[in-house]
């Protein structure tokens, strides 16, 4: 088993959605992005020209006749939204490779060194949206072969591996068009570049998400979020999570001390036209609890499902471990820049035009200027939430010492004064959620599992039904937010107490008693 000595960070490609029209004007005029690729009725594509697609931005058009159909012959009003697509680990690398050590430091040093060549300040990260996420670990298998890992590796859940590229055999991937699971040889990508120095049986294990709502519920929501060491516990829970999914075959194995129905299982097992008439003939559970069963027969293989999880888990272990004791990254460079909360922010409908005498981007006259007044990104006090830091401050009112664990229930007038920083039915800190939150959701419950399994536990006590006690994390941090949000909008959907309400609007005081 590998000793984590040096870690290879989770973080690879991020995108970067701003609309701030201030902050694009700026982009474009700093001169970095000179290699013009492309150009189409939406949107004008560059590129650093000497980085390539690890450095680019895509600038989406806005016209005065914004009819999608006719966009090509309406006047050209500007540019209301960047794209910016980077590579951290690259950037880090002088944009020569992604393979060798990189650890959460290195990560956030990155990121800040590319906002600063975008001449983005520390208070217009907010503005930064993050809509793309690439994240993975980089395993050294040693003495294991890394193409008998990717041959065997078939199945994420019931979606088949792939190989896009048939001049890259050993890169394999699945998902849709939003979310991707990729698999391949870090170390055979680059066997032609000694000099990196990244060992061949290199394992790049990686997920791959082009929507917003899926980083959103890890957490991140802008580009500040990233710069928060323990942003990164979320991505390796989601990435042993994914891990657990995956069917990996070993055909390497002996069957010698194995019983004869369980040698009879393997020989089948290791087909996988076993696997793809599992889903064809059998219920979802057969499919699992098959896979389950064949992965805790090979239990103690190294080139097994659980083999390759406890390598990740080496690595992530120390990954996480410096994440959270670094002192590099001090709480002083953390409070900098106080800033909204990471969550996303109402923009100026001001787009950026460019002048047919001019390089330079000017601003459409036809709408009122509207500056951002940084004075009101000082939101969070002392007695609040830090975003950042995703810790508890002690509120005069409501912390998390003096928050009862068995009955989690509050009045809703009691803090009504507080919506939007505590729930209206537990009365715990949701800070972490967007601005206006009123329940704890999806955000602020996987925040205290991670960060105070106590109180999570306390909220499954009381507000998950024994129905769903058994259903993985996400399905019961669902029925727990559910069941909160009922507990109020039952009060007004209710047919019993709806038609209370329109009686009592209706009808006279005593007008449908009758006394016979």
């Amino acid at each position: 088993m590998i000793t984590p000595h040096n870690p290879k960070i989770m973080l690879d490609n991020i995108k970067i959605e701003i609309k701030e029209t201030n902050i694009i004007n700026r982009i474009y005029n700093n001169g970095l992005f000179t290699k013009f690729i492309k150009s189409n009725n939406r949107y004008d594509d560059y590129q650093h020209p000497k980085y390539g697609n690890k450095l680019s931005i895509s600038l989406r058009k806005e016209f005065f006749n914004d009819d999608f159909s006719q966009a090509s012959k309406g006047e050209f009003a500007g540019y209301s939204t960047a794209y910016i697509g980077m590579n951290p680990h690259y950037h880090y690398n002088d944009y020569k490779h992604n393979g060798n050590d990189f650890t959460v430091m290195d990560c956030i040093n990155s990121i800040t060194d590319i906002l600063q060549l975008l001449n983005i300040t520390e208070k217009e990260y907010p503005y930064c949206e993050i809509v793309n996420l690439e994240y993975g670990i980089n395993t050294d298998l040693d003495s294991l072969d890394i193409k008998n890992l990717i041959n065997g590796i078939i199945f994420s859940e019931k979606t088949p591996f792939i190989t896009p590229k048939k001049e890259a055999p050993y890169f394999k991937e699945c998902g849709t068009i939003y979310t991707k699971v990729k698999a391949y040889a870090k170390g055979l990508q680059f066997q032609n570049y000694p000099n990196y120095n990244i060992p061949l049986n290199t394992f790049r294990f990686e997920i791959k998400t082009k929507k917003a709502k899926h980083t959103r519920a890890l957490g991140i929501y802008n580009i500040t979020d990233l710069l928060n060491p323990k942003t990164y516990n979320h991505l390796a829970e989601k990435l042993l999570k994914k891990w657990d999914n995956i069917l990996l075959l070993n055909n390497t194995s002996t069957l010698e001390n194995l019983s004869e129905k369980d040698k009879k299982f393997m020989l089948q097992a290791n087909n996988p036209d076993y696997w793809q008439k599992l889903i064809k003939n059998n219920t979802h559970n057969t499919f699992a609890n098959n896979r389950r069963k064949y992965n805790n027969i090979l239990h103690k293989e190294d080139l097994s499902n659980l083999g390759i999880k406890k390598r990740i888990i080496d690595k992530l272990f120390y990954l996480l471990d410096c994440a959270s004791t670094s002192k590099d990254f001090t709480q002083n460079n953390l409070r900098k820049t106080e800033i909204l909360p990471s969550k996303k922010i109402k923009h100026t409908s001001e787009t950026a035009r460019i002048s047919s005498n001019s390089e330079k981007v000017i601003f459409c006259a036809n709408s009122p200027k509207n500056n951002i007044d940084f004075q009101q990104l000082n939101f969070f006090t002392e007695n609040t939430l830090d975003p950042l830091r995703c810790e508890f401050a002690q509120h005069p009112q409501k912390s998390k010492l003096n928050t009862p664990k068995k009955n989690l229930v509050f009045s809703e007038q009691k803090h009504s004064n507080l919506e939007g920083v505590f729930c209206n039915v537990t009365g715990l800190d949701i800070s972490m959620q967007k601005r206006n939150s009123k329940y704890l959701s999806f955000t602020a419950l996987h925040f205290y599992y991670s960060e105070d399994r106590e109180t999570y536990l306390s909220l499954e006590e009381q507000f998950l039904t024994p129905k769903h006690k058994n259903c993985d994390l996400d399905t019961r941090i669902y029925y727990i937010a559910h069941n909160i949000r009922n507990t109020v909008t039952n009060r007004y959907n209710n047919p019993k107490h709806s038609r209370r309400r329109f009686e009592a609007r209706n009808y006279p005081a005593g007008q449908l008693c009758f006394d016979f």
